[in-house]
């Protein structure tokens, strides 16, 4: 699991606490890369989001598990300074994102 006020932890433990899972023992790490270390070390299961795991995902050294039934999904926000103007860096890279990226994401 990810630290203390990780988005991705919140989400899990809220999802353990809904299907009212009991956890034996649980790692808590700083960041996903250590997450993704463990797991790929054995440690056991990780609940992540996608976006840190494609290459992982693409080169075989880890594989998804399927919920039955489960679609588990995650709001994201786009945020930008209000205070500063969008630099040409960053209009590429916003319609990169929602015109590309989104699109060829893993499922």
């Amino acid at each position: 699991m990810s630290g203390s006020g990780s988005g991705t932890r919140a989400f899990s433990n809220k999802l353990i606490k809904d299907q009212g899972i009991h956890v034996k023992k649980s790692y808590i790490f700083g960041s996903g890369q250590a997450v993704k270390q463990a797991v790929i070390a054995g440690l056991g299961i990780a609940l992540v989001s996608s976006w840190i795991v494609r290459k992982e995902l693409t080169a075989r050294e880890l594989t998804t598990i399927r919920i039955k039934g489960k679609r588990l999904t995650r709001s994201f926000l786009l945020i930008k300074s209000k205070n500063h103007e969008q630099s040409k860096a960053m209009e590429v890279f916003t319609e990169q994102l929602f015109t590309h990226e989104l699109l060829t994401a893993p499922k």
